[in-house]
C-alpha cells in the first residue's frame, strides 16, 4: 500500500514541481488510521535534475475529530 502511494506521488511531483494539500491514512503501530496531510517540493538543480524533496506532513487527527463533531452536531 505505502509503496504504491509514495510511487504515485513521488512520479506526480516530479512531474509537477509540487504537490500542495495530499491527504491520505497511515496506520499506527496501535492499529489506528491517522490522517495526515502532505505538502512536498522538489528542489532541482540548474540542469532541471532532481536534487531533493522536501515534504512537510501534519497529523489531522485533530482536526478530523473537530469535523466530525460539528457533522454530528448538525
Amino acid at each position: 500500500q505505502a509503496g504504491a502511494f509514495f510511487g504515485t506521488w513521488l512520479e506526480a511531483l516530479i512531474r509537477t514541481g509540487a504537490l500542495s494539500r495530499i491527504e491520505a491514512r497511515f496506520i499506527a503501530k496501535d492499529g489506528r488510521r491517522v490522517p495526515i496531510l502532505f505538502s512536498r517540493t522538489a528542489v532541482k538543480d540548474e540542469a532541471g535534475e532532481l536534487q531533493h524533496i522536501i515534504c512537510i506532513a501534519k497529523d489531522m487527527t485533530g482536526y478530523v475529530r473537530e469535523e466530525d463533531a460539528v457533522d454530528s452536531a448538525s
